[in-house]
């Protein structure tokens, strides 16, 4: 997961379904060319413009989170017990979303990118996109950057 929280308190769950809904009603992407394989399954083009939420956040992350890592030090962390660890947790995970919820108004996309996906039967027939297909649409969705 983006900025290291690996599990989401249940009370945040609806406001990051939520979160997500926002943030992909945003996708751009187009189906291209479509061409049949010699083993019958078929290459289509798809040229997705990479949303820019990702960016836009790690532009003013630090800065935003700054008081968190000043209540927050190492030091201070350690000392936690797992009931107030659990509270520093849900506050990050609280302040991450408050970011990224401030940044979706100025979300835009970036230049677009092509990439090919197989369609193809499955072992029952039934024609498909493998998973990994479409996790690699999905990367390309947001750009993630360094």
């Amino acid at each position: 997961y983006y900025c290291d929280f690996e599990t989401v308190a249940e009370e945040f769950l609806p406001r990051l379904k939520g979160l997500f809904a926002q943030v992909y009603q945003h996708a751009r992407y187009e189906l291209g060319a479509v061409t049949e394989l010699p083993a019958g399954s078929y290459a289509v083009g798809v040229t997705v413009e990479p949303m820019d939420i990702i960016p836009l956040i790690n532009r003013d992350f630090d800065a935003y989170m700054e008081p968190f890592f000043t209540r927050y030090s190492a030091e201070v962390i350690e000392a936690l017990d797992d009931e107030e660890f659990l509270d520093m947790e849900r506050e990050w995970a609280g302040m991450i979303l408050d970011l990224f919820e401030e940044k979706l108004p100025q979300m835009g996309h970036l230049e677009p990118q092509g990439l090919l996906i197989r369609v193809e039967r499955d072992e029952k027939g039934c024609w498909g996109v493998r998973d990994e297909e479409l996790a690699a649409v999905d990367e390309v969705m947001i750009e993630y950057e360094v």
